[in-house]
């Protein structure tokens, strides 16, 4: 059962990855999205050996993703759908009521959409925490940031295992995160903008309860990352034909 759901998570997140790249690029290059997503994936997964984590991950991607593509097509109901049932798995589907949020901050939703997403992520959190009870202080590990982000403890080996947990991550997105930053800079797409907003707050959020050395917590970025990346490479193909 248990490998039926992860791979059908990975399928589907995969496809909706797909879905999104295509608004963006040609058909080709959003194949080609897919196929590094999956690539990428399996990098983030061998990572670390904790498997039983690992279920609760695929079905956070999978909600998160269906939440991008669902409001870039204007269907906020959708997303809140997604972030009710992402919730049940993992917090990162708050990520959806916070691209909904600056949607409508900058004017291209109404405020009903981030309002319901926000409801539907609440309603699951709540209910888990009635069954699972646990203080505010328990709900994440809000020490993590001492040791992702560097020189926040002054110890030798605190230092160096933050500089080399970020050197990971750095290289984990290696040339894609330079591609897909020069696209991000000179897109006129506000949906891109306001979807980049929203993982430089999962970026705080991420470095302050979470250990970034465990990569498959950084899989939400892929499904901008990954697209802009291809998109800079078919703008940079379209000027310099003779490559």
């Amino acid at each position: 059962i248990d490998v039926t759901v992860k791979t059908i998570a990975l399928a589907a997140s995969t496809l909706l990855l797909y879905l999104f790249a295509a608004t963006l690029v040609s058909r080709l290059a959003a194949i080609l999205a897919a196929v590094m997503y999956l690539f990428v994936t399996a990098a983030a997964f061998s990572a670390e050996g904790y498997a039983i984590y690992f279920t609760n991950d695929y079905l956070a991607i999978l909600s998160f993703f269906a939440g991008v593509v669902a409001l870039r097509r204007g269907n906020w109901w959708m997303a809140a759908l997604a972030a009710f049932a992402g919730a049940w798995a993992k917090e990162t589907a708050m990520l959806i009521a916070f691209l909904a949020g600056f949607e409508a901050i900058r004017g291209r939703m109404t405020w009903a959409a981030p309002i319901a997403c926000g409801i539907a992520f609440a309603i699951p959190t709540l209910i888990l925490r009635t069954i699972y009870p646990a203080p505010l202080a328990e709900w994440a590990w809000w020490d993590t940031f001492r040791m992702n982000v560097p020189f926040i403890v002054w110890e030798p080996a605190v230092i160096a295992k933050s500089l080399r947990d970020n050197l990971k991550v750095l290289l984990f997105f290696n040339v894609m995160l330079y591609l897909a930053w020069r696209a991000w800079r000179r897109t006129r797409d506000s949906f891109i903008v306001s979807l980049g907003l929203t993982l430089a707050c999962y970026v705080v959020l991420a470095w302050m309860v979470v250990y970034i050395r465990e990569l498959r917590h950084l899989l939400p970025f892929m499904i901008l990352v990954i697209p802009l990346a291809m998109a800079e490479l078919e703008a940079n193909l379209r000027a310099e034909p003779s490559c």
